[in-house]
């Protein structure tokens, strides 16, 4: 994974420089690197899941300065309990702090259940794992970071039958 900085045009200004490298399998999936960025654009990082091993995803999060300088380099194991669970998106605050959920959508089922926020601190080596309860069937579940306030927002849509018409918003601050 390299990175090259380039003006308002498009034209590049520096020479690339190489932030990761990664040894990958001849059949494998080309899309290795998720790119993060803080709104305040002061942090960036490079995370990157290896799922080989379908009940412990290993995430490599590499966290970099705006100068692209490395801050923090962690490896964690995350327990995937059933093959049917999917991540939201992924997002990093302005204290290079990166949140994301988890949740599982069961085949044959049109809803979501079983949410969790995941959370991991700049620079710790380590997730924190909170259970979101909610009596609804879900859809979409989103999140967002509120940084002024320091909070991180999650929804879902939520309807109270099988098949049946969103009723409302399920909101967890």
């Amino acid at each position: 994974c390299n990175a090259v900085k380039v003006d308002g045009r498009g034209k590049r200004i520096s020479e690339p420089v190489m932030l990761d490298t990664t040894r990958v399998a001849w059949a494998a999936n080309n899309k290795i690197y998720t790119t993060l960025y803080s709104e305040d654009r002061k942090s960036v990082m490079l995370l990157k899941i290896n799922n080989r091993n379908s009940s412990n995803f290993v995430f490599t999060t590499l966290l970099f300065d705006n100068q692209l300088q490395l801050r923090y380099k962690h490896q964690i194991g995350l327990p995937m309990e059933d093959r049917n669970e999917y991540f939201t998106d992924f997002l990093l605050d302005n204290e290079g702090n990166l949140y994301f959920g988890k949740f599982l959508k069961r085949s044959g089922s049109d809803y979501v259940s079983d949410v969790t926020l995941i959370s991991k601190e700049s620079m710790v080596e380590a997730f924190q794992l909170v259970p979101l309860k909610s009596n609804e069937m879900l859809d979409e579940v989103k999140l967002k970071i509120d940084n002024n306030n320091r909070r991180v927002l999650l929804n879902a849509f939520y309807y109270m039958q099988r098949r049946g018409n969103i009723e409302g918003l399920h909101f967890w601050v």
